[in-house]
């Protein structure tokens, strides 16, 4: 029973284990194994499973330790890959347990702080260029692998798993920064690779009239080198022709590769490397009028050819180019000081002057963690509903400049002495699954089992098979939470229904027979990390028109400050003192109402709120109303309040105000629909417009003619585009679509309040709470 101890030894080292079939499909043997994936088997469930002839496999994942499994595909690609990542960290490999597959590909076993669902991170080619076979993939929350002393019936190769190094019961952690070089190794294999072309009439004769474009000759004359390192692009290592290169603001592995393959192309695998695209390649010319000239290959092409002293025979509409600006990024206005009101406020004075973390990003954790440690008490009542203090936050930034990860380590090091219980217990990450949060905040399961008498069956007795969560608290923390985006978009994932439901009411429930787990009255928060270029690439459309989008509020952070030597965040005991006292007070409540002043004032704004913004801004920010209600009744709680007074309102209505115009920076007057948002995108890009067929270009003509039109009637309706007739380069009148320039509307929804209110809310700004 080599299977049945290795099962057990396996449990003991702290993992979860499942039986696998013994007909060659790798299927588990039991009837569901997703509990499994949040806890481990007891011994005498284990003993049960594995009592007959089975495999063993090992589940990654959370319940696992944080457990993920790097599958390559052979061994030949094994020694590659070995020798790339050997170069950057010549130890890595090494301490990784290595198992053999039978079919010669390669695990390797890791835990990390930071780990995702599974992945397919390379893909071997096809004959036809389409995908053929994974070359390496990562099985990680929600998944399992199989491994030694399995049968070689569970396997199609009728051959057994072997260790090859290492302890799978000593399974190490590797940093984020080393799981990040094993994932951008493995990716670096790819060979599908989705190749940016630059349209083929950005063209210009030279002085023999042979129709040689400007960017052929620019790709002859200059190397990568010149394109990419004045960008922040540097170069870390080759291999024969090959080189690898590392992004602006990442500080080991790398991020793309150059002349894979002898191609010359520019191939990018990081989604953090604005502006170049996720898993794309690019030409010279079509970096360099991305990096130049932000994608404007007509102007990248006629710089190229005044500077190589071609003749520009591109025949353009003369246009008054509008005014470009001072260069700086958009952002939403400065933080309302009203929004730092109380001991909110008071938190961010302490820590901000000792971080380099964004003001706003402390403030908004704050109240986060604050919310869920108080648990589902106060509540402000809107008909039926109820308004709890549950908040989903995801702030939004670049990767590591934005200083996401130091603001959330400020915010819970201070509720570490507040309430050491919910930040041992309550703050979980793995975002996977509904039936994955459902279990983690799951009511007692009873299971109807037979009473018997000699073999027959007299009656049936309810037994409780698991205990389920006493404390229903729970504040999930992604800092990555483009993989929560990716995974819940898989089909048939139940994650973004259970986390509308798990705002709303807190009534969890899937209605599957292999789901007997449900949740009552379950607390659930959430904070979030991504950066602006992936939460627009993974926020699709459904999810923003099916309610899950507007339960978050989605602020930009930044850097706030450099202190090259760190900061020293002394904690006060008084604002220790207070906040403790602030959440038994929040848990001693039910209702909470306006007072009369507060109540007056919210008439003023509420059908401001109410008021629906088009395109794909409405869709994010359409519960407004909902949020504001929430964000005053923390600032309430957080003062000791009764009620929510005025000053908790415009606290409230200054910080959701930030958050909307954050929204309006990050998605600008985008629709949601896909192929109208491109074509948007493509014409604001063109100064001089784009016709039909360059439209069509767009999508290498996989949009037929109908779907463009419908497009380009979508954008002229919202008032996006115009189109006209210019003169052509034969002389005939030719269809141009152009960009229409929009200026962004802006409503301060606390100056609509009584001007002596509002005085007399920011004089209080700077007194103590008693």
């Amino acid at each position: 029973m080599k299977a049945l101890d290795t099962a057990l030894r396996l449990a003991k080292s702290g993992l979860s284990v499942i039986p696998i079939r013994t007909d060659g499909t790798k299927a588990p043997a039991c009837e569901t194994w997703k509990e499994f994936q949040i806890r481990i088997a007891s011994e005498a469930e284990i003993q049960r499973m594995f009592r007959t002839d089975c495999g063993v496999g090992i589940v990654a994942g959370e319940v696992s330790g944080n457990l993920e499994v790097l599958d390559v595909e052979s061994e030949a690609r094994f020694e590659d890959f070995r020798a790339l990542v050997t170069e950057h960290d010549p130890q890595l490999i090494d301490i990784l347990p290595q198992v053999e597959t039978p079919s010669g590909g390669q695990h390797l076993f890791y835990r990390c702080a930071e780990i995702a669902g599974n992945q397919k991170l390379a893909m071997k080619a096809g004959m036809n260029g389409n995908p053929d076979e994974v070359l390496f993939e990562t099985r990680g929350q929600g998944g399992y692998v199989l491994t030694i002393n399995s049968p070689a019936e569970c396997h199609e190769e009728r051959k057994q798993y072997r260790l090859v190094h290492g302890r799978l019961t000593q399974i190490p952690g590797i940093t984020p920064a080393q799981r990040s070089l094993l994932l951008d190794c493995a990716k670096a294999f790819n060979e599908i690779r989705k190749e940016k072309r630059e349209p083929k009439s950005v063209k210009a004769k030279n002085g023999n009239g042979n129709g040689t474009r400007p960017g052929d000759v620019f790709a002859e004359r200059v190397n990568w080198s010149e394109i990419l390192e004045p960008h922040g692009w540097a170069c870390v290592s080759s291999r024969g022709q090959e080189s690898y290169w590392r992004r602006p603001g990442k500080s080991f592995g790398f991020s793309a590769t150059v002349n894979y393959a002898g191609s010359d192309l520019f191939y990018v695998f990081s989604t953090n490397a604005s502006p170049f695209e996720y898993e794309t390649s690019y030409s010279k010319f079509y970096a360099f009028a991305l990096l130049e000239y932000a994608g404007d290959t007509k102007r990248a092409a006629r710089a190229l050819a005044q500077r190589f002293g071609m003749k520009d025979s591109i025949e353009i509409k003369t246009v008054i180019e509008p005014p470009q600006g001072d260069g700086e990024e958009a952002w939403p206005d400065a933080l309302d000081p009203a929004a730092c009101y109380g001991l909110a406020g008071e938190i961010v004075s302490m820590i901000e002057p000792h971080s380099e973390s964004d003001p706003a990003a402390v403030l908004i954790q704050t109240l986060v963690a604050f919310g869920n440690a108080a648990g589902r008490n106060a509540y402000f009542q809107v008909e039926a509903d109820r308004h709890y203090m549950n908040l989903y936050a995801v702030l939004v930034g670049d990767t590591s400049k934005a200083r996401k990860g130091t603001s959330k380590g400020q915010v819970m090091s201070l509720f570490q002495s507040v309430d050491e219980t919910w930040r041992r217990d309550c703050i979980k990450s793995g975002l996977s699954t509904g039936e994955g949060l459902i279990w983690a905040v799951r009511d007692p399961i009873n299971k109807q089992e037979p009473v018997k008498d000699k073999g027959r069956v007299i009656d049936y007795q309810n037994v409780m098979v698991d205990g389920g969560v006493e404390d229903k608290r729970l504040l999930v923390v992604e800092t990555e939470f483009a993989s929560t985006l990716r995974v819940q978009g898989r089909e048939a994932n139940t994650l973004s229904a259970t986390l509308r439901n798990a705002w709303d009411n807190g009534n969890l429930r899937i209605l599957t027979k292999n789901s007997p787990a449900v949740a009552t009255d379950a607390h659930v928060s959430v904070i979030g990390h991504i950066t602006a270029d992936e939460l627009r690439r993974y926020l699709d459309s459904t999810e923003a028109a099916n309610g899950f989008a507007n339960r978050f509020i989605w602020p930009c952070v930044r850097r706030s400050k450099f202190l090259p030597e760190g900061g020293n965040v002394q904690t006060e005991t008084s604002i220790v003192s207070r906040l403790r006292a602030a959440l038994d007070f929040a848990r001693k409540m039910d209702r909470v109402q306006f007072d009369a002043e507060a109540r007056e004032s919210w008439r003023r704004v509420y059908l401001t709120l109410s008021e629906g913004q088009p395109g794909l801004l409405g869709a994010i920010t359409a519960r407004a109303e909902a949020q504001v209600v929430r964000l005053a009744l923390l600032y309430a709680m957080l003062d000791c309040s009764h009620t929510i007074k005025l000053p908790h309102l415009l606290a409230g209505l200054a910080l959701w105000e930030y958050c909307e115009q954050s929204v309006t920076v990050i998605f600008g007057d985008r629709l949601g629909d896909p192929v109208a948002d491109d074509i948007l995108t493509a014409l604001r890009r063109s100064s001089d417009g784009l016709n039909r067929t360059q439209i069509s270009n767009l999508f290498n003509r996989n949009r037929d003619a109908k779907e463009i039109e419908r497009a380009l009637s979508v954008l002229l309706k919202a008032g996006r585009v115009r189109g006209e007739f210019v003169k052509g380069a034969d002389g005939r009148p030719a269809e141009v679509w152009m960009a229409v320039r929009r200026g962004t509307k802006k409503t301060n929804l606390t100056k609509e309040m009584p001007e002596s209110a509002r005085t007399e809310e920011l004089l209080s700004l700077n007194s103590s709470i008693s």
